[in-house]
């Protein structure tokens, strides 16, 4: 819960940085100011990748607990063997690491984004080392053989 905590906290901080910077913009120069760039801002904010909060390893799958700000909690669930590979992408301006998580689609490779809040020693972050540990495991070897 505490993820989820810090995940809305962090938007509330965007949301109140965006005021700040339409109220300044609005005084300032009225001429560049846009009431469909602040909604559009806006929007982006509540439609923004969803928080990994919880990852479960059951016998057979992976269950990916995520949470939104507009579809609040679901679960992605992936056959071990349908998982490809995950990985980490720190591109995001707002300082929350961003997760990549690839899985065999029906006819391609699905890749979903997702924010992640937990500290390096949190056991989120462990299960999350242990995936990319199996994934190396799992990986076969590419190189061709031939045949003497």
């Amino acid at each position: 819960m505490e993820y989820i905590n810090k995940f809305k906290k962090n938007k509330l901080y965007q949301l109140m940085y965006l005021l700040v910077c339409s109220v300044v913009l609005y005084f300032f120069e009225k001429e560049l100011f846009s009431i469909a760039v602040i909604v559009l801002y806006v929007l982006s904010l509540v439609f923004s990748n969803s928080l990994l909060y919880g990852i479960e390893i059951t016998s057979d799958n992976f269950i990916f607990k995520t949470y939104s700000l507009f579809y609040h909690k679901k679960e992605l669930i992936i056959n071990k063997k349908d998982f490809i590979s995950i990985k980490y992408n720190n591109e995001n301006l707002y300082g929350n690491d961003a997760l990549e998580i690839t899985y065999k689609g029906e006819f391609t490779a699905v890749k979903r984004d997702f924010f992640i809040n937990s500290a390096p020693w949190d056991e989120l972050s462990q299960t999350i080392i242990f995936l990319k540990n199996v994934e190396s495991n799992t990986i076969e070897n590419i190189q061709p053989t031939t045949d003497n």
